[in-house]
C-alpha cells in the first residue's frame, strides 16, 4: 500500500481523487518537456518526503450524487486534520440545485457547495477548501501545486505548516500561495522553456 505522504504515487479513494501521474502540461507559453517533468517529479517527491507533507489530489469531476462531496471532504480532513474531529454531513439545498456539505466539530462550522446538475466542482469550492484548516484552527495549510505547470482534470494540493511549505518552495516545490499568479512564480519561469 502506498504511503499517504507519497504525492506522486498516492491514491485517495479512486472514486473521488486520483493518483498524480504527471500529465503532459500545456501552458499558454509552452509544453514542458518530459525531462523537465521527470526532474520536477523527482524533486517534488524528495521535498514532500523531506518536509513530511501530505499530498491531496482532487478530481474536479467527482460529484455524481448525494454523499460524494461529504465523503471526499471527510476523507481529506481525516487524513490531514484528524486531531480536529471534523464531522461532515451532506444534504440537498431546498431548491434542489446544490449539494451542501457541512463541516463541524463543535468549535467551528462551515458549509461547502457543489451543483446538482453537473459532476464538476464549482470554482468557488477551492477557496473554501483552502480555508478549512484556518476555520478549524489547524496549523496546517492546503497549498495548490502550480496549475500553470501541471494542467489536468485534477487539482493537486500539499498539506503542511506554512513554514514547511515555504521552505519546500524555496527548494523548488512548485506551489502557489493564495494571492499569487501561477504564471508569475519562479517555478513557472524555471520550467516553461
Amino acid at each position: 500500500m502506498k504511503s499517504k505522504r507519497e504525492i506522486f504515487g498516492y491514491y485517495y479513494r479512486d472514486r473521488y481523487l486520483s493518483s498524480i501521474n504527471i500529465p503532459v502540461a500545456i501552458s499558454s507559453h509552452s509544453i514542458l518537456t518530459i525531462m523537465n517533468l521527470d526532474e520536477l517529479t523527482t524533486l517534488t517527491n524528495a521535498l514532500v518526503s523531506k518536509y513530511g507533507l501530505i499530498g491531496i489530489n482532487i478530481d474536479t469531476e467527482c460529484i455524481y450524487g448525494l454523499g460524494d462531496l461529504s465523503d471526499m471532504l471527510r476523507e481529506i480532513t481525516s487524513i490531514t486534520m484528524a486531531d480536529k474531529n471534523i464531522d461532515v454531513t451532506e444534504r440537498i439545498s431546498e431548491d434542489g440545485t446544490q449539494y451542501v456539505a457541512t463541516l463541524s466539530n463543535g468549535a467551528a462550522t462551515m458549509e461547502m457547495f457543489a451543483d446538482t446538475d453537473t459532476d464538476w466542482l464549482p470554482d468557488s469550492f477551492f477557496d473554501l477548501f483552502e480555508s478549512i484548516p484556518v476555520v478549524f484552527g489547524s496549523t496546517g495549510r492546503f497549498i495548490m501545486l502550480n496549475p500553470a505547470i501541471f494542467l489536468s482534470q485534477c487539482i493537486y494540493y500539499f498539506f503542511g505548516t506554512e513554514e514547511t511549505l515555504m521552505r519546500a518552495r524555496e527548494e523548488g516545490l512548485p506551489i502557489v500561495f493564495p494571492g499569487e499568479h501561477p504564471e508569475e512564480t519562479e517555478a513557472y519561469r524555471n520550467f516553461r522553456d
